[in-house]
């Protein structure tokens, strides 16, 4: 799995960076400023279900293709909702060009709807390879369609194509690669279920890609450029940070439910928690030290404001990453409205607060800072109702968190001074990413051995 989403994301890496010299910052934002539409299809589209389908101790043929039908229906209903809303939006932001993207990501809302239940059969069955593969070759088919379109000239169609170009490549290999057999067949109890289950989590996933994607939506209609520079930081960021997020989180989601032995499923949650504190605050320190060369070294000249943009949206990207692995506490215990009204009440503020600020011409990067801080205090407060739910020592929980900060603090700062002062990219790079490893790894097996001696070999640290 963390093979597949590093694949992934590594392949997705190096077509931004190829399409980076084809198209300019304003052309990037023209589909950035659509961002906010692009990442609320899938909510819409599975509305949670997929989830609940994975607490059936034995789910049949026809719970699936009630969810495949579901998800059909849905996907037409979001292309006609798109398409009569392009235009509308398009004056609003007025750039013109978004009328055409919207209504192609409205027909992509169709292709993208027909693969959920597949993908989560896969994933109910544990078939983690076979997904993987499958994975693997979408992104890297979509990833040469953008290229070739980006070397022709197409512009912001080259981008645009990053979305449609997914869900296209995803269902015609599913339907390849899997043994694939939809029925005319819907179970109203399943349905039910799966709704009573899903619709909490659709309204918290759902305010949460409007509060993330809010930014490059309203940046779009004063700055194409910078909307596009917003949208940038944010894919450089989901790069290191959402692959071993997206891994740990996916199949560990999977593993603790199907464990019934409430004790050991505890074990698992603090066991899984303080794996994804030290690793992911690891990676943002290693992406937040090093990035202004190796983004200074890989991409044209006009990128490079997106170096600040980044540095914050990793920070930003921590603490909504513990927050998704912490709604496993209320997925797994069947506590979805309670997730839902923290999460709404945490997006809600971002939103008021983000259309205030906006409104008042504040600075875009002191609105990434106040979301930062709201993002930390809700991610906190998230934490001790979780805890609360599972009976696990909120104690345990924050000293886990603290000593991971611990152990990537105690990497980040000489790592950071160090590549301030090296005048070469290449240098700082190597240099500064030895250093970072040596430092991590000397803080890690003072503070949170158990967890280091995964990866070191024991008798090497006995000696």
């Amino acid at each position: 799995m963390a093979l597949e989403r590093f694949g992934a994301n590594g392949i997705s890496f190096l077509s931004n960076i190829c399409l980076s010299y084809f198209v300019v910052p304003e052309e990037y934002g023209i589909v950035a400023s659509l961002a906010v539409f692009t990442n609320i299809i899938f909510v819409l589209l599975d509305c949670g279900m997929s989830d609940g389908i994975m607490r059936y101790k034995d789910a049949t043929d026809k719970d699936f293709n009630t969810l495949f039908w579901f998800n059909t229906f849905m996907g037409v209903m979001l292309c006609v909702t798109y398409n009569i809303l392009a235009p509308f939006v398009a004056d609003y932001l007025n750039i013109p060009e978004t009328e055409g993207v919207m209504r192609l990501l409205g027909f992509g809302a169709i292709l993208s709807a027909m693969t959920i239940s597949q993908a989560t059969k896969q994933r109910y069955t544990l078939n983690f390879k076979k997904m993987s593969l499958i994975n693997l070759a979408t992104v890297a088919s979509m990833a040469a369609t953008c290229i070739i379109m980006g070397w022709f000239g197409c512009g912001y169609w080259a981008v645009a194509m990053l979305t449609f170009g997914f869900s296209f490549y995803m269902l015609l290999y599913l339907f390849v690669f899997t043994k694939w057999r939809v029925r005319f067949e819907f179970s109203m109890k399943t349905f039910r279920d799966l709704w009573r289950f899903g619709v909490n989590l659709l309204f918290t996933v759902l305010t949460t890609q409007v509060a993330q994607n809010l930014y490059s939506f309203m940046l779009g209609k004063f700055s194409p450029a910078q909307s596009g520079y917003f949208v940038q930081g944010q894919k450089l960021e989901n790069a290191p940070m959402k692959s071993m997020e997206s891994t740990i989180t996916y199949t560990s989601f999977v593993m603790i439910t199907k464990e019934h032995d409430e004790e050991k499923r505890r074990k698992e949650f603090v066991k899984v928690y303080g794996a994804i504190a030290v690793i992911m605050f690891s990676f943002m320190g290693l992406a937040f030290s090093l990035c202004e060369p190796l983004i200074d070294l890989i991409f044209p000249e006009k990128w490079t404001p997106v170096v600040l943009y980044f540095r914050l949206l990793v920070v930003l990207g921590f603490f909504q990453a513990m927050s998704r692995f912490q709604q496993n506490f209320y997925k797994v215990y069947d506590r979805t409205k309670v997730l839902a009204k923290l999460v709404l009440c945490e997006n809600l503020l971002l939103i008021i607060s983000c259309v205030i600020l906006f409104a008042m011409s504040v600075d875009i990067f002191a609105i990434i800072y106040l979301t930062i801080g709201v993002t930390m205090i809700m991610n906190l407060v998230s934490l001790y109702v979780g805890a609360m739910i599972s009976s696990i020592s909120y104690f345990d929980l924050i000293k886990l968190l603290v000593k991971s900060v611990l152990v990537g603090l105690t990497a980040i700062v000489p790592t950071y001074l160090l590549v301030n002062n090296i005048s070469s990219n290449i240098v700082a790079i190597v240099v500064g990413g030895l250093l970072f490893v040596v430092m991590l790894f000397m803080a890690g097996i003072l503070l949170m051995r158990p967890y280091f001696e995964k990866v070191l070999k024991k008798n090497f640290i006995k000696k």
